[in-house]
């Protein structure tokens, strides 16, 4: 998953293809948001 300048891969998982890939994918959310929210990185569009 991509977020401007930014890369991050998830992981999830499950023995529910589905299940496994909803997981992964909030998971690189939840990295990108926690790398966003880092002070100093400042190169990210909006």
């Amino acid at each position: 998953m991509e977020v401007g300048d930014l890369k991050v891969a998830g992981r999830g998982v499950s023995t529910d293809i589905v299940e496994a890939s909803v997981k992964a994918y909030i998971n690189a959310i939840n990295k990108a948001a926690f790398e966003i929210s880092k002070p100093g990185l400042t190169n990210m569009e909006e």
